[in-house]
């Protein structure tokens, strides 16, 4: 038995699928709401770029809702086809310290620049792309890893067909 495969297999994305990255997952449909045999309910969520699916917390949900400002009504007209930030974290559940997926809030992905009030020039369009990440040495060859460092807040864009999940 390998404690990776029990872990991340299966139709739910979990922290471990995400191997310490961001990734920017396009929802394709808000499949509803799912309740867990704990009776605990989840709206859920599936992507373009994987076939997991993401149960959303009370904060996913929100921090969804609040970057695409649509303020968590209509959900099924709003979120598909938008592109969110996922990454992997820890979060206090009880007493135990747990991985878990969080949302990347506002990072600007699917935030377009206002449109101007005033007849003065207008800057131009800021870029709605995360930032360039800091790259990590690997030890023994010393190449340079485009992997970003592990806690770094800071993650390169990931082409979909590198998506490990």
């Amino acid at each position: 038995m390998n404690i990776g495969d029990t872990y991340t297999s299966g139709e739910w994305l979990k922290a471990a699928d995400l191997n310490g990255q961001d990734y920017a997952l396009t929802i394709r449909t808000v499949i509803g709401e799912h309740q867990f045999d704990d009776g605990q309910k989840q709206i859920v969520i599936d992507f373009h770029e994987t076939e997991k699916k993401l149960g959303l917390n009370w904060t996913n949900a929100n921090t969804i809702a609040e970057d695409l400002q649509c303020g968590g009504d209509d959900i099924e007209q709003h979120w598909p086809g938008k592109k969110i930030r996922v990454y992997p974290t820890r979060t206090q559940m009880g007493k135990k310290t747990v991985s878990c997926i969080r949302i990347r809030h506002d990072w600007g992905g699917n935030l377009a620049p206002a449109a101007p009030v005033a007849t003065q020039p207008v800057a131009p369009p800021v870029t709605t792309q995360p930032p360039t990440p800091p790259f990590r040495q690997d030890p023994l060859t010393g190449a340079l890893n485009a992997q970003p460092a592990i806690g770094s807040q800071k993650h390169a864009p990931v082409a979909e067909e590198d998506i490990p999940f």
